[in-house]
């Protein structure tokens, strides 16, 4: 009787613990993901620390933690580059680890998602599942093109043969008044000074000799704007956009960036021009969170600009995507006298219908890879690009059945 009831002790005491253990453990294991670097330029490797932690007081004796990377974001484990980590240890209570990885990235804001967590009291009797979340996030820089891959040469773009520069007031630095001349706008007319003196007398202010450099990056690339995108071109437009604020923050240009892509989820991206000794760093964190979305046209985004750009600006757009509508934008804004300069991705660079002949064009050609079109998470989006491959293979058949023999199509007729 001693032997039995020693079992039946036995196993009422490893039930319990096992039953206290679920309970006490549950929900008790604390996840955390943050990059280590401040910055992270995409294609250059960055250190993850992953965080594990045990709050309860009681220990786990083994643990499988399955995290798998945001898309476009690869990990190294075992020197080899994968895209999720399977990390087996064993927690001591209240403990604490810490574990580094090495990761690459693309440009954009990352997310990492729920986290898979296996683990056991090490007795075989209860093993409990659950999701984690870390809410880790962090956001890729473009990186810089180098000379062969830009192709482009910076200082005809943007340098003294591009930006217009002249003579003209600063109404924003005053300097002193003179008396009124024929010709002078009334809206310069300086009263005060006028009821001293008794004679009409105008503000007289600084000159300035610059206008500002803009880049316009087009996140449309179909019609509705809304049906699909492709990253990898918005990735290279970012780098493009990158390189040229590099140059123009070396030259000492005031720069600014506008954009119908998404920005974070918040509609389009409008950085106004400046050249503060931040601004750089605030507009390559802007590149950074740019999203391969189209929050609006083209077309509408380039009208809603106008008037609100320095007269005489130097305006880069970049577009893989063309319509009347945005030749008919472009020409409003080349009638507010600003100098206009098309850098166009892939090979339609020569049917930009109703591109005047006074906007230089500069082809940008893409690779097959680059030229991918991704569709949104949406049902709209995949009915249009249901309806499109249906169009084209109707468009191929026909072709094939045009191309057959004339005999062979009586035959088979």
């Amino acid at each position: 009787m001693t032997a039995i009831s020693f079992i039946i002790s036995l196993i009422v005491l490893v039930w319990g613990y096992s039953t206290l253990w679920a309970r006490w453990t549950e929900g008790q294991i604390g996840l955390g993901l943050h990059i280590e670097e401040e910055r992270v330029t995409e294609g250059e490797p960055a250190t993850l620390v992953l965080t594990l932690e045990n709050r309860s007081w009681l220990p786990i004796p083994w643990l499988e933690l399955s995290q798998d990377m945001p898309k476009g974001v690869a990990v190294e484990v075992d020197d080899e580059w994968q895209d999720g980590i399977v990390y087996r240890t064993f927690l001591l209570p209240r403990q604490r680890l810490h574990r580094r990885y090495r990761i690459k990235s693309t440009r954009g804001p990352h997310k990492f998602d729920r986290a898979e967590v296996t683990y056991g009291e090490g007795l075989g009797l209860k093993d409990l599942f659950e999701f984690i979340y870390s809410d880790g996030t962090f956001t890729v820089r473009p990186r810089l093109l180098n000379e062969q891959e830009l192709a482009i040469p910076l200082p005809e773009l943007i340098g003294e043969k591009s930006i217009l520069r002249w003579y003209a007031e600063d109404t924003s630095r005053m300097l002193g008044t003179r008396s009124y001349q024929m010709g002078d706008p009334y809206k310069h007319i300086h009263w005060a000074a006028t009821a001293r003196t008794g004679q009409l007398m105008v503000k007289q202010f600084e000159t300035t000799s610059e206008t500002d450099f803009l880049v316009l990056i087009n996140g449309q690339f179909f019609n509705p704007f809304w049906s699909g995108t492709k990253r990898k071109v918005v990735d290279l437009q970012c780098r493009l956009a990158a390189t040229l604020f590099a140059y123009a923050e070396r030259e000492g240009y005031t720069y600014g960036l506008y954009s119908n892509a998404s920005w974070t989820g918040l509609g389009g991206l409008t950085v106004a021009p400046d050249r503060s000794p931040l601004h750089f760093e605030a507009m390559m964190t802007a590149l950074a969170g740019l999203i391969s979305r189209a929050s609006s046209p083209f077309a509408e985004h380039l009208m809603g600009l106008r008037g609100r750009m320095k007269p005489g600006s130097t305006v880069v757009l970049m577009t893989a995507y063309w319509d009347a509508e945005i030749a008919l934008a472009i020409e409003h804004l080349r009638g507010e006298g600003h100098h206009l300069v098309l850098i166009a991705f892939g090979d339609f660079g020569t049917r930009l219908n109703g591109l005047s002949p006074a906007v230089p064009v500069i082809p940008y050609q893409l690779d097959a890879e680059e030229d991918v079109a991704e569709l949104e998470d949406d049902e709209g989006a995949e009915d249009d690009q249901a309806k499109r491959q249906q169009q084209a293979t109707r468009l191929e058949a026909a072709a094939a059945e045009e191309t057959q023999p004339t005999e062979q199509r009586g035959r088979g007729a």
